[in-house]
């Protein structure tokens, strides 16, 4: 649970992102344990790092329509629900 809020994971999830993230996140350990040096590079890192930002990043805000028929309360309400 997180939250509150059970959460599934199916074993694919596991397979494809967990399992290769976690080799990734600890490579520089890896390289040091076998005598080698680490070759990082933003084609290869770049493309990893923005894939787990775009996934842990929060959701938009909401687009909150402005005008004279819109009530200031439902604007708030809109924005205390985010």
């Amino acid at each position: 649970m997180i939250n509150g809020v059970p959460e599934t994971w199916s074993i694919g999830c596991l397979i494809d992102v967990i399992l290769t993230r976690d080799p990734w996140m600890h490579r520089l350990d890896l390289a040091r344990a076998i005598g080698q040096t680490a070759v990082l590079t933003a084609d290869h890192d770049g493309v990893i790092v923005a894939d787990i930002a775009a996934e842990w990043a929060p959701p938009a805000r909401p687009v909150v329509p402005t005008g004279a028929h819109w009530p200031f309360r439902r604007q708030l309400e809109l924005w205390q629900r985010w």
